[in-house]
Protein backbone atom coordinates (compact mmCIF):
# COMPACT_ATOMS: atom_id res chain seq x y z
CA UNK A 1 0.00 0.00 0.00
CA UNK A 2 2.76 2.13 0.47
CA UNK A 3 4.68 2.01 -2.78
CA UNK A 4 0.92 3.17 -4.39
CA UNK A 5 1.27 6.01 -2.44
CA UNK A 6 4.61 6.97 -2.98
CA UNK A 7 3.73 6.34 -6.45
CA UNK A 8 0.98 8.91 -6.67
CA UNK A 9 2.83 11.82 -4.83
CA UNK A 10 5.43 11.15 -7.75
CA UNK A 11 3.12 11.63 -10.11
CA UNK A 12 1.24 14.26 -9.30
CA UNK A 13 4.82 15.97 -8.65
CA UNK A 14 5.78 15.40 -12.39
CA UNK A 15 2.31 16.58 -13.58
CA UNK A 16 2.72 19.87 -12.22
CA UNK A 17 5.93 21.18 -14.45
CA UNK A 18 4.33 19.73 -17.28
CA UNK A 19 1.06 21.71 -16.75
CA UNK A 20 3.56 24.91 -16.61
CA UNK A 21 5.27 23.59 -19.86
CA UNK A 22 1.98 23.36 -21.33
CA UNK A 23 0.65 26.99 -20.59
CA UNK A 24 3.75 28.44 -21.62
CA UNK A 25 3.25 26.29 -25.04
CA UNK A 26 0.03 27.87 -25.17
CA UNK A 27 1.05 31.15 -24.93
CA UNK A 28 3.80 31.03 -27.18
CA UNK A 29 1.40 30.20 -30.49
CA UNK A 30 -0.14 33.21 -30.26
CA UNK A 31 -3.79 32.01 -30.73
CA UNK A 32 -7.10 31.36 -28.31
CA UNK A 33 -9.16 29.58 -28.82
CA UNK A 34 -13.50 29.45 -27.65
CA UNK A 35 -15.98 26.47 -28.22
CA UNK A 36 -19.59 26.64 -28.85
CA UNK A 37 -20.81 24.59 -26.40
CA UNK A 38 -24.49 23.40 -26.16
CA UNK A 39 -24.31 21.13 -23.16
CA UNK A 40 -27.00 17.65 -23.35
CA UNK A 41 -29.73 17.61 -21.91
CA UNK A 42 -30.03 21.27 -21.30
CA UNK A 43 -32.26 23.34 -23.07
CA UNK A 44 -31.15 25.68 -25.48
CA UNK A 45 -30.70 28.98 -22.80
CA UNK A 46 -27.88 27.11 -21.54
CA UNK A 47 -25.88 26.91 -24.70
CA UNK A 48 -22.59 29.68 -24.86
CA UNK A 49 -19.25 30.09 -25.93
CA UNK A 50 -16.57 28.53 -23.50
CA UNK A 51 -14.53 31.22 -22.60
CA UNK A 52 -17.07 33.92 -22.99
CA UNK A 53 -14.47 36.61 -21.96
CA UNK A 54 -11.07 35.84 -24.00
CA UNK A 55 -7.96 38.75 -23.22
CA UNK A 56 -5.44 38.35 -26.41
CA UNK A 57 -2.52 40.89 -27.85
CA UNK A 58 -3.01 42.26 -30.87
CA UNK A 59 -2.04 40.13 -34.12
CA UNK A 60 -3.10 37.11 -32.13
CA UNK A 61 -5.81 34.70 -33.85
CA UNK A 62 -8.89 33.70 -31.87
CA UNK A 63 -10.72 30.70 -33.37
CA UNK A 64 -14.46 30.00 -32.11
CA UNK A 65 -15.68 26.14 -32.80
CA UNK A 66 -18.99 25.29 -33.44
CA UNK A 67 -19.05 22.10 -31.14
CA UNK A 68 -23.00 21.80 -31.07
CA UNK A 69 -25.18 20.19 -33.46
CA UNK A 70 -27.17 23.66 -34.41
CA UNK A 71 -25.77 26.53 -36.75
CA UNK A 72 -24.75 29.35 -34.91
CA UNK A 73 -22.83 32.65 -35.32
CA UNK A 74 -20.00 34.83 -34.15
CA UNK A 75 -21.41 38.45 -34.57
CA UNK A 76 -19.81 41.68 -33.03
CA UNK A 77 -22.29 43.53 -31.11
CA UNK A 78 -21.27 46.78 -33.60
CA UNK A 79 -22.18 44.72 -36.46
CA UNK A 80 -18.99 45.68 -38.08
CA UNK A 81 -15.80 44.65 -35.98
CA UNK A 82 -16.21 40.60 -37.23
CA UNK A 83 -19.32 38.01 -38.20
CA UNK A 84 -18.76 34.23 -38.92
CA UNK A 85 -21.77 34.05 -40.83
CA UNK A 86 -23.94 30.64 -40.27
CA UNK A 87 -21.42 28.38 -38.48
CA UNK A 88 -22.77 25.07 -38.95
CA UNK A 89 -21.46 21.70 -36.40
CA UNK A 90 -17.99 21.69 -36.53
CA UNK A 91 -16.86 23.88 -38.54
CA UNK A 92 -14.50 27.21 -37.16
CA UNK A 93 -14.43 31.05 -37.61
CA UNK A 94 -10.82 32.80 -37.09
CA UNK A 95 -10.17 36.65 -36.09
CA UNK A 96 -6.95 38.52 -35.73
CA UNK A 97 -7.61 41.49 -34.32
CA UNK A 98 -5.38 44.56 -35.66
CA UNK A 99 -5.83 46.94 -32.85
CA UNK A 100 -6.41 46.99 -29.12
CA UNK A 101 -9.92 47.73 -28.10
CA UNK A 102 -13.04 45.53 -26.19
CA UNK A 103 -15.45 43.70 -28.58
CA UNK A 104 -18.50 42.35 -27.61
CA UNK A 105 -19.98 39.53 -29.22
CA UNK A 106 -23.60 37.15 -29.57
CA UNK A 107 -25.30 34.92 -31.51
CA UNK A 108 -27.52 36.00 -34.10
CA UNK A 109 -29.56 32.68 -33.67
CA UNK A 110 -29.29 32.90 -29.96
CA UNK A 111 -29.17 36.05 -29.05
CA UNK A 112 -28.84 35.16 -25.17
CA UNK A 113 -25.60 33.74 -26.12
CA UNK A 114 -23.06 36.38 -25.27
CA UNK A 115 -19.17 36.91 -25.29
CA UNK A 116 -16.38 39.90 -24.99
CA UNK A 117 -13.31 40.08 -26.81
CA UNK A 118 -10.47 42.05 -24.96
CA UNK A 119 -7.66 42.91 -27.02
CA UNK A 120 -4.42 44.62 -25.38
CA UNK A 121 -1.51 46.29 -27.43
Amino acid sequence: MRRVIVASVALVSLASPFAALQAFAQDDTQAAQVNIVEPPFQSPQQWHYDSNDVTLAVGMTITWSNTGAVAHTVTSDDGASFDSGSLDPQAAFSFTPDAPGTFTYHCTFHPWMTGTLRVTS
